[in-house]
Parts: C-alpha cells; sequence; structure tokens
C-alpha cells in the first residue's frame, strides 16, 4: 500500500515513491493533498512516460503525468510480467458501456480497438521469443472492432491469431496423476484427471505425458526463476503448500533426494488453522497476509529448526496464546506468517551446508506471501 511504503521512506528503507495505476487516476487530487510523502504521481494514459518520471523523481523534479484516457491506445514495447510460456495479448481499452456500478470508463476511458495488424504483430514478436499461449484481455472482448471498423470483429481477429497459435493443435497431453512423485501417494481426485487426459490422447493419437501434481509446481518454479536454464542442472526446490512442506534435490523437475520437511504440520496447513482462529474462511492464507500488511511492528519468532527439518506445531500454539494475551490480530498474523519466513530461511542455510553452490528456488502457494517471500529474499536474495 502506499501508506506502507510511505512508512518504509521514513524509515530510510525506500528512497522516492511514485504512485501510478487505477487509484492515483482517480483520486489524484486527493493523494496528492493527502499523502505528501509520495514524490510523483501517474494516471492510466500515459504508462509510456514512466521512464521520464523515474528520472523527474530521482531528480526531485516534479512529476505528474496525465493524459487523456480516451486518447488512443499506447503501442509500447512489449516487457512479459508472466512466466516466459504465456502471455497476455491486449486487444482493446476501455470500456463505454457506462454501467451504474462500475468506474471503468472513468478510470481507463471510452472503448478503444487496437488496430488487428498490431495485434498481430505484436502476437508474433511473443511467438519469436517463445511464447507458446496468448491470452486475449480487454474490458469488453465481444465488442472488438465496432469503434475501429464498424462492426464487430472477434471472430476475424481469434482466425488470424490462430495462424500464430494454432488452437487446434494438440501435440501431447499431459496429466498429474497423483500428487507427489513417490510411491504410495494418492488421492481419488487425480483419477477424475487421468480418465479425461488418456481419453483425449486416444482420440487425437497423441502421447500422454503422466507427471505428478508437486512436479508441475517444480517445472512452473524452475521456468520462472530462469527460463529453461534451470532443467540442466541440479536444484534445492523448496515445495511449500498446504499439502506438502518439503525440500528436495531435484535434477530438472526429478526428485533425487528429500534434503528435509516438516515432521508434523504442513506450512500452508499451519498458516490456514491461524487464519480461521482469527475469523477467516478457509483457505485463509491471502486474507492473512493482507492482515499481516497492516502491522508495522518488528517481529522476531520463535521457530523450531532441526538441520533441514522443522515442526509447525509449535507456530500454531505460540500464535493461540498470543492471542488469548491480547495481541493484535494483525500482529499475530504477521508473526505468523514471519515465523514461517523465518523457518524456511534456516532449511535453506542448513541445505546449502550440505549441497555448496546449488542455487535454491522456492515453489507452492505458500511462497506467494509477500511477507514470507520478503523475509525470505532480504536475507537471502539469491533465492
Amino acid at each position: 500500500t502506499i501508506l506502507a511504503a510511505a512508512e518504509l521512506k521514513a524509515a530510510g528503507e525506500v528512497g522516492k515513491i511514485l504512485v501510478t495505476g487505477c487509484l492515483s487516476q482517480r483520486y489524484q487530487a486527493d493523494i496528492l493533498e493527502e499523502l505528501p510523502e509520495i514524490d510523483g504521481i501517474m494516471g492510466t494514459g500515459c504508462f509510456g512516460d514512466i521512464v521520464t518520471a523515474l528520472e523527474q523523481v530521482v531528480n526531485g523534479q516534479e512529476c505528474r503525468h496525465f493524459a487523456d484516457i480516451n486518447g488512443p491506445v499506447e503501442e509500447l514495447p512489449r516487457v512479459l510480467s508472466t512466466p516466459r510460456q504465456y502471455a497476455y495479448l491486449r486487444i482493446a481499452e476501455g470500456c463505454s458501456n457506462r454501467c451504474a456500478y462500475c468506474v471503468i470508463p472513468s478510470l481507463r476511458g471510452n472503448y478503444r480497438s487496437r488496430r488487428m495488424e498490431d495485434i498481430l504483430e505484436e502476437a508474433r514478436a511473443l511467438a519469436e521469443d517463445g511464447v507458446r499461449e496468448c491470452i486475449v484481455i480487454a474490458q469488453d472482448i465481444t465488442r472488438y472492432g465496432v469503434d475501429l471498423y464498424g462492426e464487430r470483429r472477434l471472430p476475424e481477429l481469434l482466425r488470424e491469431l490462430d495462424a500464430e497459435f494454432p488452437l487446434h493443435r494438440v501435440d501431447a497431453v499431459g496429466v498429474s496423476e497423483k500428487p507427489r512423485p513417490v510411491e504410495g501417494s494418492y488421492m481419488p481426485c487425480f483419477l477424475t484427471g487421468l480418465a479425461v487426459a488418456q481419453g483425449l490422447a486416444l482420440a487425437r493419437g497423441v502421447p500422454l505425458v503422466r507427471t505428478t501434481h508437486q512436479q508441475g509446481h517444480i517445472a512452473a518454479a524452475l521456468l520462472s526463476a530462469a527460463g529453461a536454464s534451470l532443467f540442466a542442472r541440479r536444484v534445492l526446490v523448496f515445495h511449500i503448500s498446504g499439502g506438502t512442506t518439503e525440500l528436495l534435490l531435484c535434477s530438472g523437475t526429478s526428485v533425487v533426494c528429500r534434503v528435509g520437511g516438516s515432521t508434523d504440520l504442513y506450512a500452508g496447513q499451519a498458516v490456514d488453522r491461524i487464519g480461521v482462529k482469527l475469523g477467516f474462511a478457509f483457505p485463509a492464507g491471502a486474507e492473512l497476509s493482507s492482515l499481516a500488511s497492516e502491522c508495522s511492528e518488528e517481529i522476531k519468532p520463535k521457530v523450531s529448526v532441526k538441520g533441514a527439518d522443522c515442526s509447525f506445531s509449535g507456530l500454531e500454539n505460540q500464535c493461540a496464546a498470543l492471542l488469548e494475551r491480547g495481541a493484535a490480530p494483525a500482529y499475530v498474523a504477521k508473526y505468523c506468517l514471519s515465523a514461517v519466513g523465518q523457518t524456511v530461511l534456516q532449511m535453506i542455510c542448513a541445505a546449502q551446508e550440505q549441497y555448496p553452490g546449488v542455487p535454491v528456488v522456492c515453489a507452492g502457494g505458500v511462497m506467494s506471501s509477500d511477507i514470507i517471500r520478503a523475509w525470505v529474499q532480504k536475507r537471502l536474495p539469491q533465492v
């Protein structure tokens, strides 16, 4: 949040604050008046000015960038913010429906379609960079073309895109047949997916590639961290979720051996149980992280780690005791997530002593917490 960034700035951990996006577009006057800590502000119609804005902020110059939100859609050089195998492809901006409950027109302007040739050119460039799936987005996808060509042109656009990304082509069918690549790993829900995948592979005459849920997490983490380069070497993968907490030595997506893990509760189970105690619905990870962000107190968690193994049952008891003593819910939430972060940190350090020089990648839903991720990366930036 802006207030959290302002606190970091006051503490000397952040130098400058540049506010952008929908909030600044709608409440620019209020933000400038009520938040003197910010150094610059941008609306939604001038993202192309970001470099200039950054230079102004760094040099202490006035930085106020707001443009016509009904102007042509900006055609900017593409920077991928997704894993490299897929990308979002914007075909239009804004909305002209003017629904009573929606503020999009006042934030993004009237509906403006991009030229079809510009969209196709971007799709080709993405394909050349290794993207294998394009996800078409807009505030009102089916209206595409009405403002520019006088008629709806989405079907034609999809046919043209199909030439760049064949929508009908299936080279193989991959399926997670069980939770983990170990003997005895079993959950009934995986049988449904396996049956569908087997039928599809037979119908299309293509290979069926069997994998596991955990290996899917590992592959996604390796690809997001460094593209395809990590698949050719040994990597320490820490899979942390509601269903497992394991530190694994991997070669690609193949597990060489288990280095460590939890001896009782999984990290995600501990997080969810504490979230439920605080009144959130299960699963509670996202809500717990949001609540924890409201706490500015420094946390010094006590954790149970021995080598590369850990225990989370004590964390649940600690948080229950904090609540009984009247600790603020935000403090308890932050304590919980900080303890998970410290546990992960100590286990990684222990594993690195066993396997010096081997890169470390974290995977799983628990690591989506900003607090846990920041706790680890602040102390181990290379993870």
